[in-house]
C-alpha cells in the first residue's frame, strides 16, 4: 500500500496470486508455489464447483499471528463472488505451473475452473461476462483468450482451440480501435454507467497482445491476423509504460514476447516439454502427437527429436532460422 513497499496489502486478492503463481512457476521456487496453491486450494476454492472466491478481507493482526495463534480466532471474512478475469488468470497460471514444474492436479483444477466458468458466463455472442449481471469488460476477454489458448495447447478438451479463435475475433470486432489499433476497456455496444469514456489500458491490452502472440504460434497459420494485432494493441500503449511504474511489467513482459519469433513445441512427454520451456521461456507447449518433440516455427517444422540436448539444438536452430 506504499511506494516504497513497507507495509503489505493485507486483504488477499485472487487477481494478485494468479501473478504470484506464475512468477513462482517461471522461476522454480517449488515450495512457495506448493504453499501459494494450498492456500488458494484451501480457502478460496469453491469445492463443489471449482471456481475461486474473488478476496480474502484484510486482518493485520490475524496476518501477524503464526499458525499457532490463528487457530483459536476466526479467519477473516471470504467475499465468495466470482470474476471471470481472476479465475481465467489464475486457470492460465495453474496451466503453466504443471508445464514447468509437474503439477497434475493443478491442472486438474484449472480444466474445471474453465469448464465451469465458461458455461456460466461465456457466450460466444457476448463474449466472457465480468462477473453474475454484468458484461463488456476488456479485461475479462484478454484473460478468457490466454486462458482459452493455454487450455487447448494444454490438451484439455477439444473445443477450446475454436474457443480461442471466436474469443480473438470477438475481441477484435467489439472492443479494437480500427484506426489506430490496440483495445478499448469496454465494448462499443456497452453503456456500463459512468465508464462512458473508452479508454486503452495498459494491463489488458498487454495481456490481450500476449494471448494473441500465444494463438499465433498454437495456430501455426501464417495468413492468420493474431501476431499483427497483438503487436498493433503494444503499439497503442506504447506512450503510458512512465505513467504506471512497476505495474508496467505485463508490458515489458509482452514487448519481449513480441520481439521473439512465435515458436510451438509439440509432444506428450512431459519432461520435453519443460526442457523446451527452460531453453525457450516464451515456447509454447502443445501436449499432442507422440513422446518426440516436434519444434516449429512458424510454418517450418523440424524433425522429431526425443533427447533434451537435441531439443535444445532444435530449438536454437528454429528461433535463429
Amino acid at each position: 500500500t506504499t511506494q516504497d513497499w513497507s507495509v503489505p496489502h493485507f486483504e488477499k486478492m485472487l487477481e494478485d496470486h494468479a501473478g504470484l503463481v506464475e512468477a513462482l512457476a517461471a522461476t522454480g521456487l517449488g515450495r512457495v508455489l506448493d504453499d501459494a496453491t494450498r492456500y488458494l486450494d484451501g480457502v478460496l476454492r469453491d469445492p463443489e464447483t471449482g471456481l475461486y472466491a474473488g478476496s480474502q478481507d484484510a486482518d493485520e493482526r490475524y496476518y501477524e499471528l503464526d499458525g499457532a495463534g490463528r487457530a483459536n480466532l476466526e479467519p477473516p471474512f471470504v467475499d465468495r463472488r466470482v470474476y471471470a478475469s481472476w479465475n481465467c488468470a489464475l486457470a492460465s497460471a495453474y496451466l503453466q505451473a504443471d508445464l514447468r514444474m509437474g503439477r497434475p492436479r493443478l491442472r486438474e483444477h484449472a480444466a474445471q475452473v474453465l469448464e465451469v466458468l465458461f458455461k456460466r458466463f461465456y457466450e460466444p455472442a457476448t463474449g466472457m461476462a465480468h462477473t453474475d449481471g454484468v458484461r463488456g469488460q476488456l479485461g475479462d476477454q484478454a484473460w478468457a483468450l490466454l486462458a482459452a489458448t493455454r487450455a487447448a495447447a494444454a490438451g484439455i478438451g477439444p473445443a477450446w482451440l475454436d474457443t480461442a479463435r471466436s474469443l480473438a475475433e470477438h475481441l477484435q470486432a467489439e472492443y479494437a480501435d480500427a484506426e489506430l489499433g490496440g483495445y478499448f476497456d469496454t465494448a462499443a455496444k456497452e453503456e456500463l454507467g459512468r465508464l462512458r469514456e473508452r479508454l486503452k489500458p495498459l494491463p489488458e491490452n498487454s495481456v490481450a497482445a500476449l494471448a494473441l502472440h500465444e494463438l499465433s504460434a498454437l495456430s501455426g497459420d501464417p495468413s492468420a491476423p493474431y501476431a499483427a494485432r497483438a503487436r498493433a494493441a503494444l503499439e497503442s500503449v506504447a506512450s503510458l509504460p512512465r505513467q504506471y511504474g512497476t505495474m508496467a511489467a505485463v508490458f515489458a513482459r509482452a514487448a519481449d514476447r513480441l520481439l521473439r519469433p512465435p515458436l510451438k513445441v509439440t509432444t506428450t512427454d512431459r519432461a520435453l516439454a519443460a526442457e523446451a520451456l527452460a531453453a525457450h521461456p516464451y515456447a509454447v507447449i502443445e501436449i499432442g502427437g507422440d513422446s518426440r518433440a516436434v519444434v516449429c516455427a512458424g510454418t517450418l517444422c523440424l524433425a522429431p527429436v526425443d533427447r533434451p540436448q537435441l531439443l535444445r539444438e532444435a530449438i536454437a536452430q528454429a528461433t535463429h532460422a
